[in-house]
């Protein structure tokens, strides 16, 4: 099922188990796992007590037994990240760090995202193809991270490549030991670096996200230095990561549709929409997962503790039965409204963000580069299952100045 054609185009692996019925359980996938294709059933799913988020543990659980005890620290730190955490603990955790996403802090970022986009345009070669993803898409969600949290730009790199190792990883249900070995020492790395700013900011305090949690934890009580670097150390994953495969998986979806491009730039005042309609269409984040922690059933599946459930967002996202015309790419939808961001108490802490810079993103890139033409519609797509992106898209752009 997970091969490179899988890979290339997913969506023809969804229409079948779609029709094929509400639950598939797959042996060779997460040690074994039950997989829901179906938009009704993922809202529920991701709603159900009966399922826990508490799965850090599963990636590392797969790899041959001789190898787990290498992972303790790995399983330890990723098991701190929010988005592996169950109430009570998640709810006054999310409590805390809404507080660093709430509207009006993110809206107060808009200047700082739209002078990133522009200077990495002011960069771009005058002439020539250029790769998109590591000219503009890799680097931008990155940079403005870094900025939003405080730490050096100069470390972009780093965080790039920390990320993209946990990425693999994290991401494909049967890694290799050299990946899990680098996702690992990646995810580790990470946290210490965090850590050692979060030492800083307690000595120097600044207005970054990151001394603002610190100063959630001093008034609380209730986060600790290393939780702290934890909750970084996903922010920055997550930050870059899936940002990066909106901006490219939609900038995909606009040279697919030249005519949808050419509506946008004739009406910027449509881009928001289509932001929620690149979301919808072609998911960065392609399947979530939960535990069963008790037998029951559902979908016609008697589901036992211990198992895995995998409600696959992206086939809920182009289910015919929720949406006219799934697989059709449309700015002009109405109904935009998609699991991306995933669902329920665990929905994405940095959606605010991650709409914020795709709409800039796309205003500035469709208003200075008006001619955007790909020389290819076969792009190099990462090798991973859970979060979908391309490694490089070659592209016939350049920017136009400012003034322009």
């Amino acid at each position: 099922m997970f091969d490179q054609q899988f890979i290339a185009d997913p969506y023809p692996t969804y229409r079948m188990l779609r029709a094929s019925g509400r639950a598939h359980w797959v042996g060779d996938f997460l040690g074994g796992a039950w997989l829901l294709p179906h938009h009704a059933d993922i809202g529920p799913v991701l709603r159900d007590a009966r399922l826990s988020a508490q799965r850090s543990h599963c990636y590392s659980a797969l790899l041959p037994e001789a190898e787990r005890p290498a992972f303790d620290e790995f399983n330890r730190l990723f098991g701190m990240w929010l988005l592996f955490q169950d109430a009570p603990a998640h709810t006054l955790l999310r409590k805390l760090m809404n507080k660093g996403f709430a509207p009006q802090v993110i809206e107060a970022w808009r200047g700082a995202v739209t002078r990133t986009a522009h200077g990495l345009l002011d960069r771009l070669p005058g002439d020539g193809p250029v790769d998109y993803i590591g000219c503009f898409a890799h680097p931008f969600p990155a940079l403005v991270i870094c900025e939003l949290m405080g730490v050096d730009a100069a470390d972009q790199d780093t965080f790039i490549e920390w990320s993209d190792h946990i990425a693999r990883f994290f991401g494909n249900p049967a890694s290799s030991i050299e990946v899990a070995h680098r996702g690992r020492d990646s995810l580790i790395a990470m946290t210490r670096y965090f850590e050692r700013v979060v030492d800083q900011r307690r000595r120097e305090p600044g207005e970054d996200l990151i001394s603002l949690l610190i100063r959630i934890e001093e008034d609380e009580e209730a986060l600790t230095a290393e939780e702290v670097a934890s909750q970084c150390a996903m922010l920055m994953f997550g930050g870059h990561e899936t940002t990066r495969n909106l901006l490219g998986n939609g900038m995909l979806a606009l040279l697919r549709h030249p005519a949808q491009m050419q509506a946008l730039q004739d009406d910027p005042a449509l881009i928001p929409n289509a932001v929620r309609e690149m979301l919808r269409y072609d998911s960065p984040v392609q399947y979530l997962v939960r535990l069963a922690t008790e037998d029951f059933e559902y979908a016609g599946a008697t589901i036992r503790r211990g198992q895995m459930v995998v409600p696959i967002i992206a086939s809920g996202n182009r289910d015919e039965a929720r949406y006219p015309d799934a697989d059709r790419f449309d700015i002009r939808r109405e109904d935009t409204t998609h699991f991306a961001f995933g669902h329920g108490a665990h929905v994405c802490i940095g959606t605010r963000l991650a709409l914020l810079e795709a709409e800039i993103a796309f205003t500035v890139l469709l208003a200075r580069c008006p001619h955007i033409t790909a020389p290819t519609d076969h792009p190099e797509w990462l090798p991973n299952f859970g979060f979908r992106g391309m490694r490089a898209l070659p592209l016939h752009m350049s920017a136009q100045p400012v003034a322009a």
